[in-house]
């Protein structure tokens, strides 16, 4: 019974005890098979059980759920949890759980997964009348707000308390938890808990911590005696904070890390990265991202993605932490669909579904993407006003500095709103200004320090035509322009960006003249530098500027010249 003990945790006596009620009956050969531990001979029984045998439905669900010697099928488990409810109390409360969680959601949009984590939830309050177990857990859901509910304190400990009475020893640790401030009434419900919950001892030495430093010790070497994992973790907590002893707080921390403790092995990789052991850090991050912890999957994620021959790697561990609404995760794989940097390329829909996932969690970035989703139409339908109203939204009340340079794109783009270049420079003011957003001041970064406001300003504007996930032709021929504009105004930075960009210019823009240019060679080139200049004195620069594109051209032999990276070559933080 070792296996079904290491899943369920702290629940692990009352589920365990029930499984060992279910193949009691000796002359089942699946029972017997089971309490001698061989899962593999297990599932093949419990496979073949005949079909009005609901305890070995209810057995067979278990397999699936975990993935006990076969791949984990949350539908299949369910189904036959559903089979078997009617008889076996046991599919009752795995039934529970597994709707609680979510796991049959994965194949539900957000809406359908809420109705059902709602009807979930109101099955258990109507079971919870008179069961323990059934008290227990949706007290559990009232503290934390699962299952589409809100929390509700005051419910939850009148649930609790039910459950206690009931016989559920392991109610009064959670009350005691939720009467703290009562500390008379939390030490009685922990020392009568202390019989079937070793973890009360150590809510306990917590209780006790600010009043007697020593007691709370004790309790907690008792703890350790005991090799429990909080106990572990607290005295190190106790020896790190309090003592700053940190050749003692590292060895218990290192004893709770190896029980497979999470916050544990997250304050050893903080604390092996204080003292440059940077190889062991990892590992212990690691371990916490393996055990599903959502910081450590994103910081195992984001440390890989960036690295071109881990990309694949750290896409996956930043995927499972999106999955679990981490919001940095959730904005990284979002952009990463938008960008085509993710692995497979670009996937618009799913683009649009991950910042809408962040949009629903209240994140501010997520909600400005989904506006520039919204503008374009990329992966939903188009609307520019929908995609405006989240822009300005995700900088007014979720105080995003990147979204007022999107509003000033909108503005300068004339898009929702009027074409206004005023309006676009204000926006860009502001972030620089309110937020002192980097990738704001980038877009006025000038070299030439002497030259002109204006000169500046319709430089920044160029940049900004670029700054997206999306861009279209029209918008690179309004770069163009405005690249030209300053290059006129002798704008050296100007001068130099549109020499990088000249291929990728021409050829993304969308006038008829571009697209002759593309294919005219050379000669074709200088007649459009020269055409584009006519009305100025001095436009010897961007002559020279054309003329060395077109060399450019000839000697890569390719029409036009190679298409250049915009986001490498323009520094604007993309």
């Amino acid at each position: 019974m070792d296996f079904w003990s290491s899943i369920f945790g702290e629940r692990k006596s009352e589920t365990v005890a029930k499984v060992e009620e279910l193949i009691l009956d000796p002359l089942n050969e699946a029972n017997q098979v089971i309490r001698r531990g061989n899962e593999k001979r297990a599932l093949h029984l419990l496979e073949r059980a005949p079909q009005d045998d609901l305890v070995a439905k209810c057995l067979l669900g278990m397999f699936y759920e975990f993935g006990v010697e076969c791949d984990v099928d949350y539908l299949k488990a369910e189904q036959l949890y559903e089979q078997s409810k009617t008889a076996v109390d046991l599919s009752k409360c795995r039934l529970h759980d597994f709707r609680l969680n979510g796991r049959p959601c994965i194949k539900l949009n957000q809406k359908e997964a809420k109705k059902y984590k709602i009807k979930s939830l109101n099955w258990l309050k109507n079971l919870a009348q008179s069961w323990a177990p059934a008290q227990y857990a949706y007290a559990y859901c009232l503290q934390e707000g699962l299952g589409g509910g809100e929390k509700d304190l005051e419910k939850a400990k009148e649930y609790y308390g039910k459950a206690a009475d009931g016989g559920l020893l392991l109610a009064r640790t959670k009350l005691a938890l939720l009467m703290w401030d009562d500390k008379k009434m939390a030490d009685l419900l922990l020392s009568e808990a202390i019989m079937v919950d070793p973890r009360a001892l150590v809510h306990l030495a917590l209780l006790v911590m600010d009043e007697d430093n020593q007691e709370a010790v004790d309790y907690l070497r008792v703890a350790v005696k005991r090799k429990d994992v909080l106990g572990y973790y607290h005295l190190a907590v106790y020896y790190a904070d309090e003592l700053h002893d940190s050749h003692v707080a590292e060895q218990y921390f290192r004893l709770a890390a190896s029980c497979g403790h999470v916050p544990s092995q997250l304050r050893m990789h903080e604390f092996l990265v204080k003292t440059d052991r940077q190889e062991e850090a990892i590992k212990f991050l690691d371990m916490a991202a393996e055990q599903g912890n959502p910081n450590a999957q994103y910081e195992m994620g984001n440390r890989l993605f960036e690295k071109e021959e881990t990309t694949a790697i750290g896409f996956k561990w930043l995927l499972a932490a999106a999955e679990q609404d981490h919001v940095k995760a959730i904005n990284i794989v979002g952009s990463a669909y938008a960008k085509g940097t993710a692995p497979g390329g670009a996937n618009e829909d799913l683009a649009f579904q991950w910042f809408e996932r962040g949009f629903n969690l209240n994140d501010a970035e997520a909600t400005c993407h989904l506006g520039v989703c919204y503008l374009y139409g990329k992966g939903c339908c188009r609307s520019t006003m929908r995609g405006y109203e989240l822009i300005e939204s995700a900088f007014l009340e979720g105080k995003y500095s990147e979204a007022a340079i999107y509003l000033a794109r909108c503005h300068l783009l004339g898009q929702s709103v009027g074409e206004s270049r005023e309006q676009a420079l204000y926006w860009l003011q502001r972030a620089v200004n309110e937020y002192k957003s980097p990738r704001a001041q980038a877009l006025f970064e000038n070299k030439n320090l002497d030259e002109s406001k204006d000169c500046t300003n319709v430089l920044a504007l160029a940049r900004l035509c670029l700054f997206s996930f999306f861009v279209t032709p029209a918008e690179v021929t309004k770069a163009r322009d405005l690249y030209i504009e300053a290059a006129l105004m002798e704008n050296k930075t100007a001068i130099a960006e549109l020499d990088d960009n000249f291929h990728e210019l021409v050829a993304c823009s969308d006038d008829v003249f571009c697209a002759d240019v593309e294919i005219g060679g050379p000669s074709s080139m200088i007649e459009f530098a020269k055409s584009l200049h006519h009305q100025s004195e001095n436009w010897e620069p961007t002559y020279a500027l054309a003329q060395r594109v077109c060399m450019a051209s000839l000697k890569d032999g390719i029409p036009g010249g190679p298409l250049l990276d915009r986001r490498s070559r323009l520094q604007i933080g993309y």
